[in-house]
């Protein structure tokens, strides 16, 4: 919230938007590795409450590894993941997943 006083300056008064946006995802340094191949490498990434996000790139470049990383599916070589501040194992019920292939 920007409050603004009534001079006609348009000097800020009090802001506070930047505190009171809630961080959904936070990465920081991650890394995955499959065997000795690398996957993902020190990635960093905050998505705040209420952002869309789109993740685009080539066949490989590793894009459904950071999001089985981000739903907690496969561990980090290095780095970490939170959802809400909460491992993503323990935040099951703020995430929401429907993979382009239903294996039934």
């Amino acid at each position: 919230m920007v409050r603004r006083n009534d001079g006609g300056s348009g000097a800020a008064v009090a802001i506070k938007a930047a505190r009171e946006v809630s961080t959904a995802v936070r990465i920081e340094g991650l890394s995955v590795h499959y065997g000795q191949t690398p996957a993902l490498e020190d990635v960093n990434l905050t998505v705040v409450d209420g952002e869309y996000l789109g993740i685009i790139g080539p066949n490989g470049g590793g894009k459904s590894t950071l999001l089985k990383a981000i739903l907690g599916l496969v561990p980090p070589t290095n780095g970490s993941v939170t959802i809400y501040g909460k491992n993503p194992k323990k935040s099951k019920s703020a995430i929401g997943y429907v993979p382009q292939f239903a294996m039934l």
